[in-house]
């Protein structure tokens, strides 16, 4: 099995934070996606219970 690879470019800020707008995945040496993303959003505020270990 062959693992993809993903490479990220092309950073823009979005609500303060930087974010890749191209991401390109290859697998087996060929193109698999080729995503570009156009709005990144951000959570207000997370649960703490998002941290939480599973039992």
């Amino acid at each position: 099995m062959v693992c993809p690879m993903c490479v990220f470019l092309e950073y823009n800020e979005f609500d303060g934070f930087k974010s890749p707008t191209k991401i390109i995945m290859n697998r087996d040496g060929k193109l698999l996606v080729e995503s570009f993303p156009q709005k990144v959003t951000f959570p207000d505020k997370l649960d703490e219970s998002e941290f939480k270990r599973p039992e």
